[in-house]
């Protein structure tokens, strides 16, 4: 992966999703660290996708 060529946001979920991976002493950051990552950011892209297909954000985010 080329961080350069990642956007912020992109770059700042990698970072919050390694957190996570970290912070549940798991080896590897696997999907469902990235996606609970893009989900807690508030003004991201995920979050308002998934409240315009009829989503709770905010409950999915803590499901994940």
């Amino acid at each position: 992966m080329n961080a350069n060529k990642m956007t912020q946001k992109t770059l700042e979920a990698m970072q919050n999703a390694q957190s996570l991976c970290t912070g549940y002493q798991n080896n590897a950051v696997e999907p469902v660290h990235i996606l609970t990552a893009l989900m807690q950011q508030t003004d991201g892209l995920i979050p308002q996708l998934m409240q315009r297909i009829g989503i709770n954000a905010d409950a999915f985010g803590k499901a994940a």
